[in-house]
């Protein structure tokens, strides 16, 4: 009788794991499933990746399955590979984007505010994200249009020596106020970073806006840098 309940037992598992294995594989087939919990599938359609533009187009695909927090690991590995790509920047930004919206969606505002601010930061141009940030501000009582706000973001961003978060907080500073200070102070970080082109451009539009105000002794720059 004992090894008749055993076997009926063994007989139930093996059934219960099976309807359980193919509820999830439903799940993933009609993208409802998200997170990383589910395992990436063997029968992936792009090649092991060996360069940035393989690491890309394995992240678009995990993207279309709905893998984001694996998507965003590989565009991110493309563009440590090829960091003045513009297009998989605008990838990054992209999947940082619809990751959000689906955070948001249930109502994870401060994990969608964190993927929407790394979109800004991959893609300053990415409008939908910055859009979407400050309608999830606004879920959770914040003022998006303070510059206050945006700039005490930033500096406890730069206390913890995060760039990702800090140069979006400053550029909305810029785009919230005139006032130049915000403008050379993003500069400033972006070349102590990395010297570039968006660099320079914020010190150049600083020194202009202080020239406009009489105020060219504030702003000394050597453009030799």
């Amino acid at each position: 009788m004992s090894r008749k309940i055993n076997s009926l037992r063994t007989a139930l598992t093996l059934v219960l794991s099976f309807a359980s294995q193919c509820q999830m594989a439903t799940a993933f087939a009609q993208g409802t499933e998200t997170p990383d919990s589910v395992p990436v599938p063997l029968t992936l359609s792009t090649p092991t990746p060996t360069n940035p533009l393989e690491h890309n187009n394995r992240a678009v695909e995990l993207g279309t399955r709905g893998l984001w927090d694996s998507a965003i690991r590989e565009h991110e590995i493309a563009i440590a590979g090829d960091p003045d790509n513009e297009i998989f920047r605008r990838n990054l930004s992209g999947a940082h984007l619809r990751y959000a919206d689906i955070l948001a969606s249930k109502k994870l505002y401060g994990d969608a505010i964190e993927h929407y601010t790394l979109a800004l930061y991959a893609d300053q141009n990415n409008g939908p994200a910055d859009s979407n940030r400050d309608a999830t501000l606004r879920r959770i009582g914040k003022n998006p249009s303070s510059v206050k706000y945006w700039h005490g973001v930033a500096e406890k961003a730069m206390k913890a020596e995060d760039l990702r978060i800090a140069v979006p907080a400053l550029r909305k500073c810029t785009k919230l106020s005139d006032n130049p200070s915000y403008n050379l102070e993003l500069g400033r970080i972006l070349l102590e970073n990395r010297p570039s082109q968006a660099a320079r451009d914020e010190l150049l539009k600083a020194a202009a806006k202080y020239a406009s105000k009489g105020d060219k002794n504030k702003f000394l720059w050597d453009d030799r840098r």
